[in-house]
């Protein structure tokens, strides 16, 4: 994920980090967001694609596909997504 959108999505919650590295990724690291519930990650997603779309963002496709194409890991009770 890149950090633009990881900022977009912290933006009333969740903590980022700049060095995950989720199943499959062989190493690589990416921005990711860590929630203490999918609840909150929801939130945070329906506030995002709603503040993309408010912002009229010059790249509110690439954006909003970026958001499509989560990837999510659990973290016990917490989940965090990249």
């Amino acid at each position: 994920m890149r950090q633009e959108v990881a900022e977009l999505l912290s933006e009333d919650m969740g903590e980022i980090r700049d060095d995950y590295s989720g199943r499959g990724m062989f190493g690589k690291t990416t921005h990711a967001v860590v929630y203490d519930s999918r609840g909150d990650f929801e939130s945070a997603l329906i506030n995002a694609a709603y503040e993309v779309g408010a912002r009229g963002n010059d790249n509110v496709e690439g954006i909003l596909g970026e958001l499509r194409n989560i990837g999510t890991d659990s973290m016990g009770m917490g989940i965090i997504v990249y």
